[in-house]
């Protein structure tokens, strides 16, 4: 039998002791555990940013393993600290978007309406998917103590995963719960032929990810439009033009990106940046 597994993604670098202390903590209580750092280079306070790297990054690691997350401007407000059970990985973190894609992918629904005006990424409730269980991480003998009111990565999250690791039930760490706080993700527009998406990630080469999927991984009938500026076709690679290009990234989304360039800063786009695609074909 393999060794448990724990992932961590943080926004806390590796210039403190941060991500050390925290893999301390797991592995006195869990010595035989595995260790995969996902991402400690994430944007300072950018929850939006590690939930999309934890998102597209979990599926490709075993089912079995247990991720734990660490972006957490709110640590010692009322957020709650959470452990999320889905067939695919038990996730640990704050309550606080972290998992939105994950929530997203085991179908959960919205548990309230959005705000009028909800924009992408906005905060909303959502349902535990019926094949997840949550629970909130409420068990201080599970804690180190005495608990900092500024470091629950050390003292709250790190302990729940060495004991997830080491055996401890997840419904013994803590109570049920029936709702989580998830990124709000506006469903596409479609309108006479054209899909209307936002821009829901930059990347650190600058290249723009969208909330749009394509049906056909190149095509050239396709034309896409960001500030004003218009891209014809879809590009196979990010050499496929001399300048702005559209490509269908490697996570499955349409990307802009700009040749060996940064398509953010070039484009003056960034989250939430409006993008609408279309076929030339009015028979697609």
């Amino acid at each position: 039998m393999s060794p448990p597994l724990i992932t961590l993604t943080s926004d806390f670098g590796m210039s403190d002791g941060n991500v050390a202390t925290m893999k301390g903590v797991i592995l006195s209580i869990c010595p035989d555990v595995r260790l995969i750092d996902i991402s400690h280079g994430i944007p300072a306070q950018n929850i939006n940013h590690a939930a999309f790297v934890l998102g597209t990054t979990y599926k490709h690691l075993p089912g079995s393993a247990i991720h734990l997350a660490v972006v957490d401007p709110g640590v010692g407000t009322s957020r709650h600290p959470i452990l999320l059970v889905t067939p695919h990985g038990s996730f640990i973190g704050p309550d606080n978007g972290l998992f939105s894609y994950i929530l997203a992918a085991n179908g959960a629904t919205m548990a309230e309406a959005p705000r009028p005006g909800a924009h992408v990424l906005d905060h909303v409730q959502v349902n535990v998917p019926p094949d997840c269980q949550a629970f909130l991480l409420n068990r201080a003998e599970y804690w180190m103590e005495p608990v900092s009111d500024t470091f629950h990565g050390r003292d709250i999250f790190a302990p729940a995963a060495g004991h997830l690791a080491a055996g401890v039930l997840a419904g013994d760490l803590g109570s049920v719960l029936t709702t989580l706080r998830s990124n709000y993700f506006p469903p596409n527009r479609v309108s006479n032929g054209r899909m209307d998406g936002y821009v829901i990630h930059v990347d650190r080469f600058g290249n723009l990810v969208t909330d749009l999927v394509l049906k056909e991984p190149v095509d050239l009938a396709m034309q896409v439009e960001i500030r004003g500026q218009r891209i014809k076709g879809i590009s196979r690679t990010y050499q496929g033009g001399n300048g702005l290009l559209a490509i269908n990234g490697s996570h499955g989304f349409l990307e802009i990106a700009y040749r060996n360039d940064d398509a953010s800063r070039l484009v003056g786009a960034g989250v939430g940046t409006q993008v609408t695609a279309w076929y030339t074909d009015d028979s697609r």
